[in-house]
């Protein structure tokens, strides 16, 4: 569901809102978004609505539902200006004493491969998660890749090398830095190193406080960091940051200069902030005053107070949005008119009085119920099983180890040989086959959950990019914000999102797009993260995949595709790039020569079609196999155990990328692929197939996309 807007002035008491917008996609609508019911005593106001989607349905067996995953943004209609007296230093200096991590093995003749097995005369100092690469004799790692796992004089890497490694000396860096005492240092502040030894990357900044003498960053040190000084840059001192957000672009008058492209990195208290770059002449007081230029951010919800006329409407419990969905057994389109959420403006440090904008955001979710599941299917390639056997393994609450078989070159040692302990609804094992090191948050696909039905359309990710900063853009696009009018981001199959507006900084830029139904590709990892944190949902994982896909059907077996085993080429595209948009099959696969791109998201459903006709997963879930690849959180490596289904909270960093920190970071290592795209060829299409179930997803591409879920409330 996504955005085409319509703007009005609504005047309530002393709040006055500018509002927007209709949203719609495959016919799903909201409109009539209005300001009703304020508080000027608890500060709040009610947000209003009429929301409608056909295809709509509830039924008993299986026991789901489709819903819309609501959430507000916002915007003030004018500046944050301090008053005056503002002033500069630092966020932070460390003692000079500052460290990394690092490895490095000698001699030169050391470093041999085979496969994703590297072999060295000794791993002292070598950490799993480490992230290495090659810095004298041959061999070449690809970018990003980690240490899985170590044994002996061997440790297994998350990625192939490009060239064997003979002779070569790998080293290593940890993204985690110890310093004396992290006190006064805060997430998404800036850091360099000032004196001693070691160097950040340009634009480095602080991704996680660990404890009191760690953090990571969010590049690795071009060089590893020994007796450093780590400097923070740069902290302001106001009377207030009152609305202040992250990413918003600052100047200052009347004395002291930012560098042209400052924004807010951070809010550390009532009165500092942290801004990206180290003022160009101190603020000393006096008559300096910062001036802010507003940014879109994210409505914290009531969790009570709200309202779905026509249906049950249940608010998340971290307040970023809520789910409306029937209440009762029914199918067809479902109208909820005068729903209301309530907007806690206040939590949002708003004023009662203050001139704002608001956007209302939908997405259409399938309701997963808790239920035990099959994962594998005794043959595909990387198939999850029982240890000792080749046997599907059922998730249950009765938790024992499972392993892949047909072992793929991503996995790590401990995944193929004696496996990760699983326990339904209590989690995996991070490391082992039994229960002593357990992940209790890691999202099995047992517990209930919401998943995306559609993979994100073109349109969905263009009202995504111009809800963002300028500096945001530059990140989560290819082309610069200030390119031409009509400059198309790829213009390649299909993908027809292109500039709409030009960017004049430090305003962003507008995007469209010619194919607003089609399915989003060319998207990385951190653009899917970035989409996903900014909506509230989170990644899913692959036994969450499984689940989605296959249900309690049992028992699993091979060549079962998230339908069952027909299956029907698409071949050609009829009312190309329209709402109503079909192909010529049920599924879209092998790079066949009158598609050559992802297909408009519920292609192939029409209000006739079987689950098996439409393409449709066992609870309603659409092109879970073909059309695009998924991304999900790997179970293959410790990467991707660490994750802790933690949510998006609505909001990125300055610089437009995933703030949540137990997600896999920038470098992709954690995540990998299912359910095989447009371009593949059948054997990619199974649900348990996971040739690159462990491989990190690099980069932009054709046939990458992606959706997301949300754990039920």
């Amino acid at each position: 569901m996504f955005l085409k807007c319509l703007q009005k002035h609504i005047a309530f008491i002393f709040l006055f809102m500018l509002l927007s917008c209709s949203a719609f996609a495959n016919k799903d609508t909201v409109t009539n978004v209005s300001i009703t019911g304020q508080n000027t005593t608890d500060h709040y106001a009610k947000v209003q609505f009429d929301l409608s989607w056909d295809n709509s349905w509830r039924t008993v067996t299986p026991n789901n539902w489709d819903a819309a995953w609501v959430f507000v943004k916002y915007k003030s209609t004018s500046n944050y200006v301090s008053s005056p007296g503002a002033t500069s230093g630092l966020a932070y200096a460390s003692a000079n004493t500052s460290t990394s991590s690092s490895y490095s093995s000698f001699p030169l003749t050391n470093a041999t491969s085979s496969g994703t097995t590297i072999t060295v005369s000794s791993p002292s100092g070598l950490v799993v998660g480490m992230q290495v690469i090659v810095t004298a004799g041959t061999g070449v790692f690809p970018a990003g890749t980690t240490v899985t796992a170590i044994s002996g004089n061997t440790f297994t890497v998350s990625a192939q090398p490009t060239t064997a490694l003979s002779g070569a000396t790998v080293t290593g860096y940890l993204h985690t830095i110890t310093v004396g005492s992290t006190t006064n240092l805060s997430v998404g502040v800036h850091v360099a190193v000032t004196a001693g030894t070691g160097v950040f990357p340009t634009g480095t900044y602080v991704s996680k406080i660990t404890d009191g003498t760690r953090f990571t960053v969010s590049n690795t040190p071009t060089t590893v960091l020994s007796g450093a000084t780590v400097t923070g840059y740069a902290k302001i001192t106001v009377t207030s940051t009152l609305g202040l957000c992250v990413g918003m672009p600052v100047s200052v008058t009347g004395g002291g200069a930012f560098v042209t492209g400052t924004v807010v990195t951070a809010i550390t208290g009532v009165t500092t902030f942290s801004v990206s770059t180290q003022p160009s002449t101190a603020l000393t007081g006096g008559a300096n005053v910062v001036t802010g230029t507003p940014v879109w951010s994210h409505a914290t919800i009531n969790l009570t107070g709200n309202t779905a006329p026509s249906g049950t409407i249940t608010p998340a419990s971290d307040g970023t949005g809520a789910f409306i969905y029937r209440s009762a057994d029914n199918a067809g389109t479902f109208t909820n008119t005068g729903a209301q959420l309530r907007w806690n403006y206040g939590v949002d440090k708003i004023a009662d009085g203050a001139s704002v904008s608001i956007k209302v955001f939908a997405i259409e979710m399938v309701y997963v119920p808790q239920d035990a599941f099959y994962v594998g299917d005794e043959s595909s390639y990387g198939t999850l099983r029982q240890t000792g056997s080749n046997i599907p393994y059922q998730i249950t609450t009765t938790g024992s180890a499972i392993m892949c078989g047909n072992p793929t070159n991503y996995d790590d040692a401990q995944l193929k040989g004696s496996g990760i302990y699983v326990d339904g609804d209590g989690g995996i094992s991070k490391t082992t086959s039994t229960n002593t090191d357990m992940n209790p948050y890691w999202p099995t696909g047992y517990n209930a959950f919401y998943c995306m039905k559609y993979e994100i359309m073109q349109q969905q990710y263009v009202d995504f990019l111009n809800i963002l900063t300028y500096t945001q853009q530059a990140t989560r696009t290819p082309k610069v914000p200030t390119s031409a009018v009509g400059t198309y981001l790829f213009d390649a199959k299909r993908h027809k999102i292109k500039i709409k507006t030009t960017a004049v900084y430090p305003g962003p830029a507008s995007y469209e797009t010619d194919n607003p139904y089609v399915a989003c590709n060319y998207l990385s990892w951190d653009d899917l993260a970035a989409y996903l944190d900014w909506s509230g949902l989170r990644p899913m994982t692959e036994l969450e995949f499984e689940k989605s896909c296959r249900g309690t059907i049992t028992p699993p077996f091979a060549g079962h595709f998230a339908w069952g085993t027909s299956i029907t080429q698409n071949t050609g595209i009829t009312n190309s790039g329209a709402y109503n948009e079909t192909g010529i099959g049920n599924c879209t696969f092998n790079n066949h020569a009158s598609v050559q791109g992802p297909m408009r998201v519920g292609a192939f459903a029409t209000p006739t079609s079987t689950r098996v006709t439409s393409g449709a997963t066992y609870y309603g879930i659409m092109e879970m196999s073909g059309n695009l690849f998924e991304c999900p959180i790997t179970i293959g490596n410790i990467t991707g155990r660490g994750f802790t289904g933690t949510h998006g909270n609505g909001i990125l960093t300055s610089i437009g990328d995933a703030d949540a920190s137990t997600w896999p970071g920038t470098d992709a290592v954690g995540t990998g692929n299912r359910g095989g795209s447009w371009v593949n060829p059948i054997i990619s299409l199974g649900v348990s197939e996971r040739y690159g179930a462990a491989a990190p997803s690099y980069g932009r591409s054709e046939y990458f996309g992606g959706r997301g879920v949300r754990t039920a409330p």
